[in-house]
């Protein structure tokens, strides 16, 4: 009698389900009954059960090992390779955890200004970064000492004064060039900063987006020392109606910038190099190093290499 009771009830609990069941298929294909048959409801509730397992295990099937959904490592500019771990060179360096290459140089928010539209200022942070880095991270520049990839990024007129100030041996106030002698290691070069914007008018009033790019760049050399530069550029955007073709596109209009930890005078030839078997490191002795790896530090330091 106990075990009819059992049954009795497990065979109510059975009805109750299947009779649940039904009300909740009807009441999730209500909206395409018309157009449903049996079969077709079947197969929406497979489809719907298989999609609620792939959602819920998601991270799991199509996260890289180890890694966010979609995530990918940014890439470093050519001949340099990237290392995340603060080893090597940077370990126990101000610069050890900080982004690596082109990453470095995030652009801030677009935002409308006087005279600029948000799509002509997003445009404009575009090209400065496109610019830094073709000055300070590609391989052209640094290695080969090839200006050609950064000058065709700026307004053609100021081409020709760009080139006579890296002839000059001035050039490490707004490109990096490396001595063959003392190459880069693998590395990839360290980056911190930030890019500005605002809108101004020139000496005729003529309206003028300034972008104002401030980083500092941490350069690794094989052997295993690193130098530093920390430039401040201020690039000007003007109208297209207002000038000359030829003045369209980033100007650098000032700029100034010292270096940590460098050959003195491989300085005075416009290359960096990292100092040889006498101290000669650019920055005042009384001041901790680490200080020169801050953004924010002022650009106007004594110089020792003079």
């Amino acid at each position: 009698m106990r075990q009819l009771e059992e049954w009795g009830r497990g065979a109510e609990r059975r009805v109750r389900r299947a009779h649940l069941r039904r009300r909740l298929t009807r009441i999730l294909t209500w909206p395409l009954r018309p157009v449903l048959r049996p079969g077709h409801i079947v197969a929406i509730l497979v489809v719907a059960v298989v999609g609620g397992f792939v959602w819920v295990n998601r991270p799991a099937m199509f996260s890289p090992a180890g890694g966010e959904p979609g995530y990918v490592a940014p890439s470093v500019p050519a001949g340099l390779t990237a290392s995340a771990a603060p080893s090597g060179p940077f370990a126990g360096t101000p610069a050890a955890h900080w982004a690596e290459g082109a990453a470095g140089i995030a652009l801030p928010a677009a935002t409308a200004v006087n005279g600029f539209s948000k799509a002509q200022v997003a445009d404009d942070l575009a090209a400065v970064r496109a610019a830094l880095v073709a000055a300070r991270l590609d391989h052209r520049l640094l290695v080969d000492h090839d200006m050609s990839a950064f000058l065709k990024l700026v307004a053609p007129r100021t081409r020709g004064y760009l080139t006579d100030y890296y002839e000059d041996g001035e050039g490490l106030s707004i490109v990096t060039v490396v001595g063959r002698d003392k190459p880069l290691s693998e590395l990839a070069p360290r980056v911190k900063g930030k890019l500005s914007f605002r809108s101004v008018t020139d000496n005729r009033g003529r309206r003028i987006l300034e972008v104002i790019s401030n980083f500092v760049w941490v350069y690794a050399f094989a052997d295993g020392q690193v130098a530093l530069i920390h430039d401040r550029v201020q690039w000007r955007f003007y109208r297209a109606g207002d000038v000359r073709t030829a003045d369209l596109g980033p100007r650098p209009y000032r700029w100034s910038a010292y270096w940590h930890n460098i050959d003195c005078a491989a300085m005075e030839r416009g290359v960096l190099a990292p100092p040889g078997t006498a101290p000669t490191n650019g920055v005042p002795v009384t001041e901790n190093p680490d200080n020169y790896y801050d953004p924010d530090h002022p650009m106007e330091i004594p110089d020792t290499c003079s």
